[in-house]
């Protein structure tokens, strides 16, 4: 089915007129109780306006939360060089999970790969920033990724740091910067960064939560992509995305510098996770069940590609 223009200040077509200098700033949607952190805290962003072409796609098939999303892309109308909302009436996928008996259950990640595919379709300038529907950015982190891209230049991959999440605060987890070995489509080993790093580093791979790049970079790394998720190891496609990048030549950098807050809903209440929380960890996959294992926490905070991958 064909995506549905929802709001458009641009042309009728929803084309926008793209001059020096700007940019698009994208947002993928797939769940209506992320609207309202989410929106609280995108209104606090510094962003040049004038630059600034905003794009949300609504990644479902419920009709509501595209018309909730209308409501609040109508108010930036005016505000921004231009505005658009998508709907894809896309249903979540079923794919076959790693398992010993290889049991099929729910995942939205193919609908999730396929809508970050429509957003490089839509976008037509030269540089992309993306955040996620469940990331809460800093006011300062649009302005700082545009400076971070003037520094690593046009071949790189710039992302935030935000840590996972789960239904436990209480319980440590990793953060979505990562040293990685991979092989023949699959991902071996994933180390995650340390929370305690500052400035930015050169990791592997990272996730899509908040990041800076270039347009045709951004749908270079998709390459492959439809064969590793057509794998019961098709586990966390934004870290291969962006490691199909890096093997490419692209620079992947992480900027601690910009520290994210993922939200995640338990029956009482939206739970928010920080980088305090956040550990080194080490996940791994066991190639006589294909399948991966629960990450093991490590004693020392990774800064650097570990040394016995070398």
């Amino acid at each position: 089915m064909p995506l549905e223009l929802l709001v458009s200040s641009a042309k009728g077509n929803g084309e926008v007129n793209v001059s020096e200098g700007d940019f698009t700033l994208s947002v993928l949607f797939s769940r209506q109780w992320l609207i309202k952190p989410f929106f609280k805290a995108f209104r606090k962003l510094e962003v040049p306006l004038d630059h600034c072409h905003l794009l949300f796609l609504d990644n479902t098939d419920k009709a509501p939360l595209g018309y909730v999303l209308k409501k609040y892309c109508e108010d930036f109308i005016g505000y921004f060089k231009s505005v658009r909302l998508y709907k894809t009436y896309r249903e979540g996928g079923r794919v076959i999970m790693g398992g010993k008996h290889n049991k099929v259950y729910e995942s939205k990640l193919p609908s999730i790969i396929l809508g970050y595919l429509d957003i490089a379709k839509l976008t037509n300038t030269e540089i992309l920033i993306n955040i996620e529907d469940d990331t809460l950015v800093p006011p300062h982190a649009i302005m700082q990724l545009l400076k971070d891209r003037e520094i690593f230049g046009k071949n790189s991959f710039i992302s935030g740091v935000e840590s996972n999440r789960g239904d436990d605060i209480s319980i440590p987890t990793r953060l979505g910067v990562y040293w990685v070995r991979c092989k023949d489509n699959k991902l071996l080993e994933r180390v995650s960064a340390s929370p305690r790093y500052k400035g930015c580093v050169s990791v592997d791979a990272c996730g899509h939560f908040c990041f800076i790049t270039s347009t045709k970079l951004f749908r270079r790394g998709f390459k492959n992509m439809y064969s590793f998720l057509n794998k019961s190891t098709h586990f966390a496609p934004d870290t291969y995305h962006t490691y199909n990048l890096k093997t490419k030549g692209v620079k992947i950098i992480a900027d601690f510098g910009i520290k994210c807050i993922h939200i995640h809903p338990t029956p009482r209440r939206i739970l928010r996770w920080s980088t305090r929380k956040a550990i080194s960890t080490l996940d791994y996959y066991i190639p006589e069940w294909d399948h991966w294992a629960n990450p093991t926490g490590l004693r020392i905070h990774v800064k650097k590609r570990p040394k016995w991958w070398d």
